[in-house]
C-alpha cells in the first residue's frame, strides 16, 4: 500500500510538471506588426503581437526604455521611439512577474528608403497608412465585442470602405472586392509588401487561382515575351471595364 501511495504521489507530481511545462511551451509571442529585420521609415512605430499563457508583456527598446503592456484578448500593443539606425527590441512574456518567453526584433530606422547605407539584409516594411499616421486599434477594434475572432467593429467591407473607394462602379469587379474580402489579400496592419499585400508578385494571384492551370492557360494563347510577363502586367487588380480586368 505505501508503494502504491509513493506510485500515485510520483505520477501526480510527473503530470502536474509536464502540464505547466506544456503550458509555458504553448506560450509563444507571434509578432503581427512590424517583422523582424525590417526597415522603417517612421520614428514612432507600432508593435503589435499576439501571445497566451501570460498576463503582461515587456518591451525594452536598445536595452533603456523599458514599457510593460497589460495583454487584452490575446493581443498586445505599443508605440515606441526609435533611433536611426539600428534598434533591438526585446520582448517577454510575462506570467506573475516572471518571464516565459522572449524574443529579439531588429528594426533599422532611416529617413531615406534609398539611403545607400541601408543594410541590403533588412526588408522594408509597409505600415498600414492608418496606424503610420497615429491611428489607434479602437478605430477598427472593440475589444469589449465576443462575437467575432477579432473583435472587428464591423466586417471588412465596413471597416475598408471607411477610409478607401469600394470601387464597384466598374463594369467587372474582382471577386474579393465585390464580396468585400480585403483582408484575403491586404494584411491590415502592415506588409513587406507595398499596399500591405500578404504576397509578393504572382504568389498573391496564386493563392486563389490555381498557377499550374492559370500558366498552361495563358501560354498557350500569348506570345513567348508575354508569358514572361506577371499577372498584374496584363490584369488590374480590383477589376475593370473589360472581362477578366484586362488593361
Amino acid at each position: 500500500m505505501k508503494r502504491l501511495g509513493k506510485a500515485i504521489i510520483l505520477l501526480s507530481i510527473f503530470f502536474y510538471t509536464n502540464i505547466l511545462l506544456s503550458a509555458e511551451a504553448d506560450t509563444k509571442i507571434k509578432l503581427l506588426s512590424p517583422t523582424n529585420m525590417a526597415i522603417v521609415t517612421q520614428e514612432v512605430s507600432v508593435v503589435i503581437g499576439e501571445i497566451k499563457g501570460a498576463d503582461a508583456v515587456e518591451l525594452v527598446i536598445n536595452s533603456k526604455d523599458k514599457h510593460t503592456l497589460k495583454i487584452e484578448k490575446n493581443t498586445f500593443y505599443d508605440r515606441i521611439n526609435l533611433k536611426s539606425g539600428e534598434n533591438k527590441i526585446k520582448i517577454s512574456a510575462l506570467n506573475k512577474g516572471k518571464s516565459i518567453d522572449a524574443i529579439e526584433v531588429k528594426i533599422f530606422y532611416t529617413k531615406d528608403i534609398k539611403a545607400k547605407n541601408n543594410p541590403k539584409e533588412y526588408s522594408f516594411f509597409y505600415f498600414h497608412t492608418m496606424l503610420a499616421e497615429g491611428g489607434e486599434c479602437n478605430e477598427c477594434h472593440d475589444l469589449k465585442l465576443s462575437i467575432d475572432k477579432y473583435e472587428l467593429k464591423k466586417g471588412d467591407r465596413g471597416l475598408c470602405f471607411n477610409c478607401h473607394d469600394e470601387r464597384l462602379d466598374l463594369k467587372y469587379v474582382h471577386g474579393p472586392v465585390a464580396g468585400g474580402a480585403c483582408l484575403s489579400c491586404h494584411n491590415p496592419h502592415g506588409s513587406e509588401n507595398e499596399f500591405t499585400i500578404r504576397y509578393s508578385g504572382d504568389k498573391l494571384c496564386y493563392f486563389c487561382h490555381e498557377e499550374e492551370r492559370m500558366k498552361a492557360d495563358h501560354l498557350s494563347k500569348l506570345k513567348p515575351e508575354d508569358a514572361k510577363k506577371t499577372c498584374e502586367n496584363c490584369h488590374y487588380v480590383h477589376g475593370g471595364d473589360k472581362e477578366f480586368f484586362i488593361k
